[in-house]
């Protein structure tokens, strides 16, 4: 799946905000105490999105799984998805400079 970068921008900033919130050290680790809580307004405010800007990103966001307005009724009702965080994992701690990890391949011998 591709992201944008105003996607990517969001991400690392709502993730790395959870972290800060309770403590983890990856985006793993939100997984079990997911403190991503967020609206439109911390976007705008964290990023300098404009209003529009910022709805547009989350909108896209939300198609592609990576953000899910979990509780509409709540100010703070967005979050970052399981698989929002899986991605934010390749982010914060890629194993290549794409984040994409490659494979070693084993030669094999082959008799003449």
């Amino acid at each position: 799946m591709k992201i944008t970068e105003n996607e990517r921008m969001v991400l690392i900033v709502l993730v790395q905000n959870g972290m800060d919130t309770n403590g983890s050290k990856t985006p793993k680790e939100l997984k079990s105490d997911n403190m991503t809580w967020f609206n439109r307004q911390d976007i705008t405010d964290f990023l300098g999105f404009s209003r529009h800007k910022a709805a547009g990103v989350m909108s896209s966001m939300a198609k592609k799984g990576l953000l899910q307005n979990y509780d509409p009724k709540q100010k703070h009702g967005w979050i970052v998805t399981d698989f929002g965080l899986d991605i934010a994992e390749k982010i914060f701690n890629p194993t290549k400079p794409n984040g994409i990890e490659e494979t070693e391949t084993e030669e094999v011998a082959v008799a003449a």
